[in-house]
């Protein structure tokens, strides 16, 4: 503010000495976080109106690979590593009494170690003593490293405006890393969706399918799809049961697998396999070449094995000594240890 002198003119600007900041707008349903939006990534960094708590430690927001961790989708995640005890809240929703709801996260682990406890609440603030309604099941050494959907159903005895809280707490320091990423709060779908669809390869272009039946039934059975894309596709295969057998695919190549309840004019959410499946390679039936001109990798359909040692076959333009060259091209095999 400045002041006003009449004539005279005006007096220099008086600035506060502290800032302020307008709260958050309630979010609206359906609603979901996948961080790919956030300009800035790092230790305490979370989307704007988000909120942290550190009880011990901290955890980050990474953007491509942090302890051997990578997205769920897109290239940004969230989660920590060692020990620690973190809550992550997100911003605010109004959600009305009587009406059932569904908070979804996806998460992963780096490795099996046994290590991490994670609950889920909701509470009238971003504080830990607010959130006094449990939901979901609370996980105690979670340890799963694959992405996995974690889906808490419940509804609020009351209406009003509410926060959710997640606890990744990790009371030992054995485990690596810890990833969440995708999470959505909607209304529980009329039609449910089956759940953990998988895939199994059983030949070059076939495989077996499967997925856990929706409870309640679905009127017209399901719609399935195998893909090489995470995303789902706009329409599958209709099928009455819960397993099938699929041809078609292309040899050495990676799928997953799609599945949704067709409940009769309605369909629910896609179902997505966390897990992909790799369609073996066509053998060989006729004379090949293979100059290995792709560096640091191993061709397509070709495998390596170590018999002694623990050096392996690498693909590179040189040997550590500088005393091989490829023969042609960029590049050539070459185990690089000297005890041969």
């Amino acid at each position: 503010m400045r002041t006003d002198c009449g004539g005279s003119g005006f007096s220099i600007w008086s600035s506060s000495a502290a800032t302020f900041n307008t709260p958050c707008n309630v979010f609206s349903l359906p609603w979901s976080e996948g961080f790919e939006s956030m300009a800035t990534v790092g230790t305490n960094l979370y989307p704007s109106c988000w909120s942290y708590s550190n009880v011990t430690s901290s955890n980050y927001s990474c953007n491509g690979t942090c302890n051997s961790n990578t997205a769920h989708a897109g290239t940004k995640f969230i989660g920590g590593s060692w020990s620690f005890n973190v809550w992550y809240f997100t911003p605010s929703f109004n959600l009305t009494a009587g009406t059932s709801y569904d908070f979804s996260y996806w998460v992963k682990t780096t490795d099996a170690v046994v290590g991490y406890n994670l609950s889920t609440f909701y509470g009238t603030s971003q504080t830990i003593g607010a959130m006094t309604n449990s939901i979901g099941t609370p996980v105690t050494g979670y340890n799963v490293a694959t992405w996995t959907k974690v889906t808490a159903t419940f509804t609020p005895a009351t209406s009003g405006t509410y926060y959710f809280g997640l606890n990744n707490n990790c009371p030992t320091s054995a485990p690596n890393g810890i990833g969440f990423d995708d999470f959505a709060l909607d209304v529980t779908p009329s039609c449910v969706p089956p759940t953990l669809p998988t895939g199994t390869a059983t030949g070059t272009t076939t495989a077996n399918i499967s997925w856990t039946a929706a409870s309640p039934t679905p009127s017209n059975g399901y719609q399935y799809a195998v893909t090489t894309s995470v995303t789902p596709p706009g329409s599958g295969t209709a099928f009455a049961g819960t397993s099938t057998s699929v041809s078609g695919l292309s040899a050495n190549t990676t799928y997953y697998v799609h599945v949704r309840s067709d409940c009769g004019g309605t369909f629910s959410p896609w179902a997505t396999s966390a897990a992909t499946f790799t369609t073996p390679c066509n053998a060989i039936t006729s004379l090949i070449s293979e100059s290995f001109n792709t560096m640091g990798s191993i061709p397509p359909c070709w495998s390596t094995a170590i018999q002694n040692g623990t050096v392996n076959w690498t693909f590179a333009s040189a040997d550590g000594d500088a005393q091989f060259t490829p023969h042609s091209g960029a590049a050539m095999a070459v185990k690089l240890d000297k005890r041969c």
